[in-house]
């Protein structure tokens, strides 16, 4: 299967991992280069094992307190 759009979907599908994280009192700290790499691997097809993303998203989340999410 084909992805023509998937260049394109990069930006918007990293924004949608934050958002998510944000929406559940999660916030995620990546650094930007890292985050790109994470990105790249996945469109690219390199990174498909769900464990791997888990491990790297978990190195960069953090609980946010209740007086953070105000």
């Amino acid at each position: 299967m084909t992805f023509p759009r998937r260049r394109e979907n990069r930006r918007p599908s990293w924004l949608a991992t934050v958002v998510f994280y944000g929406l559940n009192g999660i916030s995620l700290d990546a650094p930007d280069e890292d985050a790109y790499d994470l990105v790249i691997a996945i469109a690219s097809g390199a990174t498909t094992q769900i464990e791997a993303l888990a491990a790297a998203l978990s190195t960069w989340h953090r609980v946010r307190q209740e007086s953070e999410s105000r």
